[in-house]
Formats: C-alpha cells, structure tokens, sequence
C-alpha cells in the first residue's frame, strides 16, 4: 500500500514563509542600496524609511575610507614607551576584498544588525520574555541592565583592580614630561551617582565604576599626576545626576558637555596664564533645538520601547561669530564653516552619534578665529566628549583627537609628528572593566 504523504504542519508553513520574508527583504534592502542609492544616486524618504535599521547608521553617510594608521604612524623599535597594537583577529572569513567576500559581507549586514524588521523581532521577544516574567535585561557586553530608582537607566559595572591601567597612565605622563609636554587627566563621571554606588550593591548589583575611578584617581594623586575629577565638581555645584545623563542611554546630555568643557579650559587656562572666552562656555550662546520623545539611548536599545520611553534630542547652533576647519579621516570628511555646519552629522539623527561625527580614531580641530594664538592640544577621548569636543575647539587653535580604540598607530610617533603643548586625556570612570573601554589605556 502505498503510504500518503502527511500533510505540512502549520508551523512548519510559518517558520518557512518568515524565512522567506527575510530573505526577500535583505535582498530588497541590498539592490536598494547598491543599486538605487549608490549606482543611481536616487534620495527619498520612502527609501530611507524602508532600508534603514541601522543601529545609528544611515544610508546617505559618507562610505569609511579604510586607513591603515600603522603604516601611517609604525611603532618604533624600541619606543619610549610600550604602547599594545591592537590587531584584527582572522575570523575564517571570506576575504572583503574578493566578489564572494563582498557578497558574504553584505549579507552579514542586512540579515544582522541592518536587519529591516530588527526593531520588529526585539519587541517580539521582550513582549514574550515580559509574559514569563523574564525581565532580565543584558547588553553586548554579557552586563545586566537595570532601571535605577529615579527612572533613569544603567548597566552593571564589575570590579577589577585599576592597577595596570594606572601605571600606563603614570609611564605616559613621564614620557610626556620628558618631551616638555603638559599632561593632563580629566575624569568623566559614569550615569551612577557615587552616593547611589553603595546602595546599588547593598540590593545586589555589580556597579562599582566609581569605587575604581577613586583608586585609580588616587594612584595618580600619589605620583603627583595633574587631573580634574567632574564628579567632585557636579557634587559642589550641587547637580542631580538624573539632570546630567539620558534616560536610556550612558551618555551625557549636550549642556552638562558643555559645562565640562568650560571647567576644563577653565583649568587649562589658568595653568597658562589665558584668557578664557566666556561666551563660548555659556549656555545662553546657543539657540538650542530641542526634539522630544526622538531618541532610544544604547539602554533603551536593550529594554526596548515595551518598557521605557524616548528621549529627547538636542541641536545647538551657536549664536557668537564661529570659523573652523575640521577633519575626519576615516569618513574621508574635510569640513570648514560655522560650528552648526562643522559639528553635527545629521544623517544619522536621531542617534547621539549626529554630535561630532560619532566614534573614529582620528578627529582634528583648527579654529578660524583663534582665541589663543598657537596653542595645540592633543585629546585622547572616549564618546563622552562628543559633547565636549565642539565646544573646546570652539576656544582653541588646533587640536586633535585620538580615540585609541579606533586607532591603531604609535602614539608615540603621532605626538612627534604633531608636537602639542598638552595632551588631554578624557575618560568616563564607565570605561573601567568595561567591553566598549578596550584599548582606552593600553600604552605605557
């Protein structure tokens, strides 16, 4: 007897009809960008609209140029002192620069994080998750993401002694001193308030960013290395950190940016005898656009829209006569005008990377106007001071700015070429034993 084939179960017409949307749509997604977009050079909000999950991307961004900073900047044998090059594991991968390569590379995009129905699948599954009752959040990183009392949200931070990241920073302020170049340390504070630290780990939290940032600052107060503690100052002007940072994410507002800018040039100035130009560091020199409920933070990223609102975004334009020239590289960017045209990409908007282009491992800075005549800083910098960056090169000559994450030549050998009167490093205490800190204090 011949048996009669079973009849395709439902599910199983499910699971292969959403394997077929989602291939369709990474295909859609890819003609439409190479083909439409770059080849045809087309622009409209229907194609935006139905291409873009970019996780703070965007379609019309300038293409990366790949730069190979050691080549540009080797490392010398032996240094003054040991800085470690990060290089790229080989994964197996197909090779990018070969037609497969290229294909596979595309794929990789649009069925990962340029997914056209990411946003849709995250909802889905914290929707299920909050039926379970599985309201544990983690990001990237493996750290678990919690909602602190006053609404506001934070990821854990676990602790490690600072030691190794400490002595680097000592060798490099010495080798600094032995090439005549001023130093200085400046410490961003983390979304956790330090009084809030205790209590957080009293309920069972690993968050002990502060408790690492008071070691490590102590480490260097003991070698006499110069540093400015924000922290300390938020706490004697009496500021709620729910004021200082976004609701769902770990960065700091625009104002509270341009208020650590003024009391670090506030500090570099007095150490030179300057003169610093209030207008630039007060809040009422910018016309300041504001757009509600438009941003989710990294952290409401994780939690997703089920369980915590936007935020707002912020666009300054500068009301004060504003000249400069800026730079980066890596987006094959050169770009002069006021501060409105030079420091926002807003391709990208709503993200926080429209500040100051976002992350890159090389950014420079020439001011027009220039209010103090031939002074040069070097900046070494994490995301944070995508909020402080424009605003200190509004004040400045020259300025550059390293992020060592992003850039992999000598250090050493940029100095040389560049030759600052000060270098400036700009750190959170969030980085300490932090996955996206990797690389920040790597040199010694």
């Amino acid at each position: 007897m011949i048996k009669k084939p079973e009849k395709i179960r439902i599910t199983t017409v499910i699971i292969l009809m959403i394997m077929m949307i989602g291939f369709v749509s990474i295909c859609y997604q890819i003609v439409l960008k190479n083909v439409v977009v770059d080849k045809l050079g087309m622009k409209a909000g229907w194609i935006e609209n139905t291409i873009t999950s970019l996780e703070g991307k965007s379609i019309y961004s300038p293409e990366p140029v790949e730069i190979d900073w050691g080549q540009i900047y080797p490392f010398a044998e032996p240094g003054a002192y040991e800085q470690v090059s990060f290089a790229t594991e080989n994964t197996g991968k197909a090779e990018s620069g070969s037609r497969i390569g290229r294909i596979y590379d595309q794929f990789e995009k649009y069925s990962t994080e340029w997914f056209m129905f990411t946003e849709c699948c995250e909802l889905a599954s914290k929707g299920f998750n909050k039926i379970l009752g599985m309201n544990l959040n983690a990001d990237v990183y493996g750290n678990l993401v919690f909602e602190q009392p006053d609404g506001r949200y934070a990821k854990e931070c676990l602790y490690k002694k600072v030691d190794n990241e400490a002595d680097n920073v000592i060798s490099f302020a010495e080798y600094l001193e032995g090439e005549g170049i001023d130093y200085l340390y400046v410490t961003v504070p983390s979304p956790i308030a330090p009084d809030a630290e205790p209590r957080l780990i009293e309920e069972g939290y690993r968050e002990y960013s502060n408790r690492m940032a008071d070691e490590f600052l102590e480490k260097l107060s003991d070698r006499r290395i110069p540093y400015i503690d924000l922290r300390e100052r938020l706490y004697e002007e009496n500021v709620s950190w729910t004021d200082v940072f976004a609701g769902t994410d770990h960065h700091w507002k625009p104002e509270y940016g341009l208020w650590g800018a003024g009391v670090i040039a506030e500090q570099i100035n007095e150490r030179n005898g300057f003169e610093t130009d209030s207008e630039i560091f007060d809040i009422n020199s910018y016309a300041r656009d504001i757009s509600e409920k438009v941003y989710m933070g990294s952290y409401g990223n994780v939690v997703t829209a089920l369980n915590v609102e936007k935020d707002s975004m912020e666009v300054w334009s500068a009301r004060f006569e504003t000249d400069l020239t800026k730079t980066v590289p890596e987006s094959g960017l050169e770009i002069s005008g006021s501060f409105d045209e030079v420091m926002y990409d807003l391709t990208v908007w709503p993200s926080y990377n429209i500040w100051n282009h976002g992350i890159t491992g090389v950014k420079t800075y020439h001011n027009n106007r220039s209010s103090i005549q031939g002074y040069k800083i070097l900046c070494l910098t994490d995301s944070y001071s995508d909020v402080v960056m424009p605003f200190l090169a509004s004040e400045y000559e020259d300025m550059a700015e390293l992020d060592l994450r992003c850039f992999g030549g000598s250090l050493e050998a940029y100095i040389e070429e560049y030759q600052p009167d000060l270098v400036l490093t700009i750190y959170s205490a969030y980085e300490f034993n932090n996955g996206s800190g990797n690389g920040l204090y790597m040199f010694r």
